[in-house]
């Protein structure tokens, strides 16, 4: 399924199928993943990277109660790929699947922390594009508070969560805004 989705043209049906296919195990999933990590990544192959990269299926437990977003193989396949999709699809064809994912991440606990972390670190390979990456990134989770199923507030953390990491990937500190009750230097009144 894998070589006809990567020369299809015209249709999307074996990308379906294949999708289809690697949502029955967690083991496929991690095999496609590791396949597509370990090649050059024709826009093609990006394209199947972006619904195999699907954050609801990374972090639902296996029967190992372990998610796939856990282990070390497959965050380093995810962040070979996202890193592959941010320096070379248009911010549009990938937005969807970033707002996904940051919808996800707000209900996902310690692995939608992780989730975060993974797409910081793709971005962070992006070489001489990684501000924009990293603004698009943010840009895709601002857009993801309108639509948020847990509700903008809860969004809304997790793009202030998502901006702190960005800030520390590229060295920066975010100093929080003093409460109305503290001086600039930090004391109360």
């Amino acid at each position: 399924m894998y070589y006809l989705a990567r020369r299809e043209r015209g249709t999307t049906r074996a990308l379906q199928e294949l999708c289809d296919l690697v949502a029955t195990s967690g083991r496929l999933r991690r095999r496609l993943l590791d396949r597509l990590a370990r090649s050059a990544l024709s826009p093609a192959e990006l394209r199947i990277v972006l619904p195999t990269c699907d954050p609801v299926a990374l972090i639902a437990s296996h029967d190992n109660s372990r998610a796939l977003v856990e282990e070390s193989g497959v965050q380093n396949s995810v962040i070979t790929c996202w890193g592959a999709v941010l320096d070379t699809l248009s911010h549009g064809e990938w937005q969807p699947y970033a707002e996904r994912w940051m919808h996800t991440a707000t209900d996902a606990g310690h692995r939608g922390e992780l989730l975060l972390d993974l797409a910081v670190s793709a971005a962070d390979r992006c070489g001489d594009k990684r501000g924009t990456a990293f603004a698009a990134l943010y840009a895709s989770a601002r857009s993801a508070e309108r639509t948020a199923p847990g509700g903008a507030a809860r969004a809304a953390a997790i793009t202030e969560q998502l901006l702190h990491k960005i800030s520390a990937a590229q060295g920066l500190a975010l100093h929080d805004t003093p409460s109305p009750m503290e001086s600039p230097r930090g004391t109360t009144p």
